[in-house]
């Protein structure tokens, strides 16, 4: 089930991109699709099928809205804060806090924030308390507190933070800092009035007590912070960034780039840990997640531009603005189109990160020398990932074609790119709509509900582009496993690897669960890969077909106790051992129930030190 979410930005661009595509499609009809597939297949490159596109008459009368729905808004604002105001459900009046937030008008410079601005902080704050995340709560209480522009707000409003941060405080039973809090409470109600003097002196009189009966710290169900930065096995490759130095990237005509152990590897082995050159969140998560580490934030903080995404800290904010969200903010409601796919906002942000000096010089990309190093925060590596153009039906690139020349329309509509340079800019957006397709991956969480870690569900958070885990191809009986970890990604091993066996990820078609036709055929359409596994080669059955094998053992059992009570590294770290003794390499026969099941439970317990949510 999903977590409370408000509806997200509202797409404001959507009869723009739908009417031109619409008209294009129209006129590949009435010109003809067999004369014009005919044409258009003969096409070499990406600029040309955009030309070809260009041609058309329908392609001139893209134009997109002359005006935004991103701004701020005092009566949006009120219109949320009073949703919230009204709203019995904790979790859900939180999300409505965060949205009025959003569209609230930001201070000037030096100003002190306005009282409906303050409404809405302090309204969160209450909100947060309800939900017992005090963490987040004292950390947004002294982040105001510390803020230059209140000092210049109205006496209460330093008063009831200090009593906010007090409770906080008092609740996760930090005895010191509270009474510190009270008192510097204490000195300065005495300057309002007396009904306000004497109801602040009965809230601070509460906490008081609390303290002096030394009450034990409540249970804190704030957003957790990051996790530990993942270690790569064996240390990082010398030219493989964010790589282990145990794993060598090779080529061949028949897998194409793929990565290779160099020596033994055992389960449980973090062998690339990866950070995405762009990445997006799905809109219904623009307000419970920061926008630029995709993380949980209890106590976001908004653009100060546009009414549409939040961030869970300044740096995370100032961060976001520099490499894209700059760019992005004055056409973010176009880019959110259900018509254009999920990729297309995706796109523009490679296209933005990139910049426009690589938008300048997309014609000569092709031509130049490849680095040495593979970096996956380099362009360059996200430029030379495949496209399958040659495997695509027509219907299929002429829409992307048509999706390519209305992101060139909105970053030039940012201010990136000029028209001199249309055709050039929208190739390289054709080629990442293509290459993001079947090299992107999606940013997940795992929701906990009453059943702990084995019964989670994993959401799928937003997408991203990580060019050191496209070089790992598809198994149906892989021995890797993905985990997002924020934005980022680890990979780790799931069966022991011998030196000279591939990195084998699972693009979520496992032998077990699906028939081999249904698992090729999802393959070949959205990543035109054909499967050579030894599941696919030598037609292993489902689950319900295998052999029994022997019950779970000691260890197998411990580890399912560990993972229930939320011990989820030293889980993996049990088990690690029992998945080893399955054997290494890829097996001549299938893996038998207990197997299977081994190698489900140690992947649930490596996904569940990633990201997680409790519900």
């Amino acid at each position: 089930m999903d977590g409370p979410t408000c509806a997200g930005p509202q797409p404001f661009g959507e009869d723009a991109f739908s009417t031109f595509y619409d008209g294009v499609c129209a006129e590949v009809r009435a010109l003809g699709i067999e004369q014009f597939r005919a044409e258009f297949d003969a096409l070499d490159t990406d600029s040309e099928r955009v030309s070809a596109v260009l041609r058309l008459e329908s392609a001139g009368r893209l134009r997109l809205p002359t005006a935004s729905r991103t701004g701020k808004s005092e009566q949006q604002t009120r219109s949320y804060l009073e949703m919230a105001m009204n709203c019995t459900d904790s979790s859900r009046k939180l999300v409505l806090c965060n949205t009025a937030l959003q569209h609230c008008p930001a201070p000037a410079a030096g100003a002190a924030p306005s009282e409906l601005h303050l409404a809405v902080l302090l309204n969160r704050l209450w909100t947060v308390y309800e939900l017992g995340r005090f963490s987040s709560g004292l950390a947004e209480a002294q982040r105001l507190l510390e803020e230059p522009a209140l000092a210049a707000a109205p006496v209460e409003t330093r008063v009831q933070l200090l009593v906010e941060r007090a409770r906080f405080e008092a609740a996760l039973a930090h005895r010191p800092a509270a009474e510190a809090s009270v008192r510097q409470a204490l000195q300065i109600v005495r300057q309002l009035e007396r009904q306000q003097q004497a109801m602040y002196a009965r809230e601070l009189g509460t906490i008081r007590k609390r303290l002096t009966d030394a009450e034990p710290a409540q249970a804190d169900s704030s957003a957790p912070g990051p996790p530990p930065a993942p270690r790569l096995f064996a240390g990082e490759h010398e030219r493989l960034r964010r790589v282990s130095s145990a794993v060598e990237l090779v080529t061949s005509e028949r897998r194409g780039r793929h990565l290779v152990a160099t020596t033994d590897i055992p389960p449980g082995s973090v062998v690339i840990a990866d950070e995405p050159f762009a990445w997006s969140l799905h809109p219904p998560r623009w307000t419970t997640h920061c926008q630029h580490c995709c993380r949980p934030a209890d106590c976001p903080l908004p653009c100060p531009n546009c009414a549409s995404v939040l961030f869970c800290s300044q740096p995370c904010r100032s961060e976001a603005l520099r490499l894209y969200h700059a760019t992005e903010c004055p056409v973010l409601d176009l880019l959110i189109d259900p018509n254009l796919g999920r990729m297309a906002l995706l796109v523009f942000r490679v296209l933005a990160r990139a910049g426009p000096e690589v938008l300048e010089r997309a014609e000569e990309l092709d031509s130049e020398p490849a680095s040495d190093v593979y970096d996956s925060l380099a362009y360059e590596a996200v430029h030379g990932q495949v496209t399958n153009t040659a495997d695509r039906p027509m219907g299929d690139v002429i829409k992307r074609c048509a999706v390519a020349l209305y992101l060139t329309a909105c970053l030039q509509r940012a201010g990136v790119g000029s028209a001199e340079r249309r055709v050039s800019a929208a190739a390289l957006a054709l080629r990442h709509l293509q290459s993001c397709s079947c090299n992107a991956y999606e940013i997940t969480e795992l929701r906990l509900g009453g059943g702990g870690a084995r019964l989670a569900e994993f959401e799928e958070l937003g997408g991203a582009v990580y060019a050191a885990v496209s070089l790992t191809n598809h198994s149906c009986f892989p021995n890797v496993v993905r985990s997002s970890r924020g934005r980022g990604v680890t990979v780790t091993t799931t069966r022991p690897l011998r030196a000279g066996d591939e990195l084998l990820d699972n693009y979520g078609f496992h032998f077990h669960e699906e028939e081999e036709t249904a698992r090729y055929a999802a393959l070949r359409r959205q990543y035109q890969f054909h499967c050579e596994c030894a599941a696919c080669e030598q037609g292993w059955p489902l689950y319900a077909e295998l052999a029994d094998g022997a019950p779970p053992g000691a260890e197998q059992r411990a580890a399912v106790e560990l993972l229930v009570l939320g011990r989820y590294a030293e889980a993996a770290a049990r088990l690690a051992p029992v998945v080893a003794a399955d054997g290494a390499g890829e097996p001549s026969a299938p893996p038998d129930k207990q197997a299977v099941q081994r190698q489900s439970l140690f992947i649930r317990c490596i996904q569940s030190t990633g990201n997680i949510s409790v519900e």
